[in-house]
């Protein structure tokens, strides 16, 4: 998921921040979710950025679908490209809806700084 803006710092990406009970910690990940029923991996790209950041995108461009461990799970990803126009309306003061239990923080990092911002969280 991107997240472009024209200033000085240059491209941004979303990320999120959550407790994960398999990891008996928080993570830092893209906004990602299940794909529902008769939806597409982009439709649910842009659901997702809008439910655990509160910002509303469009989607770019979609991969295939990716397998992460096909040794231990027939799991895939898709991993998709959205835009947010930060002067779009709605997007000036985003407000996050996550799903009932889920604990979400937004991140919004200059894709020029994300290593050291990753390396904040450890």
């Amino acid at each position: 998921h991107g997240n472009r803006d024209r200033d000085a710092l240059g491209p941004r990406m979303a990320l999120v921040r959550q407790f994960r009970p398999p990891m008996d910690g928080y993570t830092i990940e893209l906004p990602a979710g299940l794909v529902d029923a008769g939806e597409t991996p982009a439709e649910a790209a842009v659901r997702e950025l809008k439910e655990e950041t509160g910002y509303l995108g469009v989607a770019r461009v979609a991969s295939s679908a990716l397998c992460l461990s096909p040794g231990l799970t027939s799991e895939t990803v898709s991993l998709v490209t959205v835009d947010v126009d930060l002067s779009a309306k709605g997007n000036d003061n985003p407000i996050a809806e996550p799903d009932e239990g889920e604990f979400v923080e937004r991140l919004i990092v200059p894709v020029s700084q994300l290593g050291e911002e990753l390396d904040r969280y450890e």
